[in-house]
Formats: structure tokens, C-alpha cells, sequence
């Protein structure tokens, strides 16, 4: 099967299930928002290069991020030789097995992943994000939580030597 026939894309979930669909992957979050890509290979790629089955627009995606494919009757995922990260369902993973209305997140882009054999309405149905919302939020309160750290260690490094200066400064009196 060449690459242009392993994946579909779609800038709408409210698609009827397509001759030899076996899974989609709803995009619900991110540059990409909306748009739905139907699998009809057990082997894609995904990434922000032209190359891949599935193409990111996200800069924070990896040229070559992850495939997903099919194993012994079994959906996976698998993280591609890249320092970021896969969310699997709020937890990061190397690899995993995939199921029906699995949640995944690539960068900032989060999608649902759909096997075909699911019920018209779980296929064309808008995704539910209040699982993954938690995990975005936690994830973009990073930032601050280290920088109320780094600050709070100034803050203390500060007065110590300020401290310890005016404590000399008083012994010697």
C-alpha cells in the first residue's frame, strides 16, 4: 500500500466509517483541531515531516515522534527514537497497547484514537476531553511551579548572606 492510501485526513469528525477503515485519530486539541485521520494501514507514522502518514503542524511534535500499528490482534503505540514525549491517558509512555477512546498527546495536540469496529456515533461523535484537561492544566502550571521554587531558593540565599554579613558586622562591634 503506498503512503498516500495508509492514512485519510478529514477537517471534520462528522464523517461516515470509510471502505477499509480500521481505526481514526480525532484531533481535539492543538494547531491541528478538528481534523480527523483515517487509518486504513496496520502500520503508520507519525510526526511533524512530510514523510509520515500522519503530519503535525505542532512544533513541539518530533519529525519522526511515534507509529501506531497493529501486533497480534493488538493496537499499539510506540515512541520513535525522540527526546519528547508520548501521553497516553494522562501517564507518559515508551509504548503501549491502544484501545478504543484511548486519549494521546503529542506536543500541545491531544487525540483520541478510534477503532473502526466502534459504533457510528463513538466514530463521528465530538471527543470528550474532561480526563485530559487535568493533565493540560498540570502541564502548562509547570512553568510557574518552578519558578516559584527558583525564587523562593533567591529569596533564601539572599537573606542568608545578607544575614550572615550583618551578623559579622555585629560581632565585630
Amino acid at each position: 500500500m503506498k503512503k498516500t492510501e495508509n492514512v485519510k485526513f478529514f477537517k471534520n469528525f462528522y464523517i461516515d466509517k470509510q471502505k477499509g477503515e480500521l481505526a481514526r485519530l480525532k484531533i481535539f486539541s492543538g494547531i491541528d483541531n478538528g481534523i480527523v485521520h483515517v487509518i486504513f494501514s496496520n502500520e503508520i507514522f507519525l510526526g511533524r515531516d512530510e514523510k509520515n502518514d500522519v503530519v503535525f503542524s505542532d512544533i513541539k511534535i518530533s519529525r519522526h515522534h511515534a507509529k501506531i500499528f497493529k501486533e497480534t490482534n493488538e493496537w499499539k503505540i510506540k515512541k520513535l527514537k525522540t527526546s519528547n514525549e508520548i501521553i497516553l491517558n494522562n501517564i507518559k509512555v515508551e509504548e503501549s497497547i491502544l484501545h478504543s477512546k484511548d486519549q494521546i498527546g503529542l506536543g500541545d495536540t491531544f487525540f483520541e484514537f478510534c477503532l473502526s469496529d466502534a459504533d457510528h456515533s463513538v466514530l463521528s461523535a465530538s471527543v470528550k476531553r474532561k480526563e485530559l484537561n487535568a493533565f493540560s492544566k498540570n502541564k502548562k502550571n509547570q512553568p510557574k511551579s518552578l519558578f516559584i521554587v527558583l525564587f523562593a531558593l533567591v529569596f533564601v540565599f539572599y537573606f542568608f548572606i545578607n544575614g550572615f554579613c550583618c551578623l559579622s558586622f555585629v560581632s565585630v562591634s
